[in-house]
């Protein structure tokens, strides 16, 4: 009997890590899938500055020199 007691206890314990971990494992994707939505969002920014610097640049006729932004990498 108290052997049942003991593998029962155990198996709870057992269920009680695997769901720790799963819950674990679910927030550590969610962290990386927001940070790749957010570096995504950034990039398509800076593009869009970019592309208006350019536009403006051009408009005002000042072709070939470097921004501030063109000088910005990731």
């Amino acid at each position: 009997m108290k052997e049942r007691e003991e593998e029962s206890k155990r198996q709870k314990q057992q269920k009680l890590s695997e769901e720790a971990e799963a819950k674990r494992l679910a927030a550590e994707s969610a962290k990386r899938e927001e940070a790749r939505i957010r570096k995504e969002i950034e990039e398509k920014e800076l593009e869009e500055a970019r592309m208006l610097l350019a536009e403006a640049e051009r408009k005002k006729g000042k072709k070939g020199k470097k921004t501030a932004v063109d000088s910005v990498s990731y």
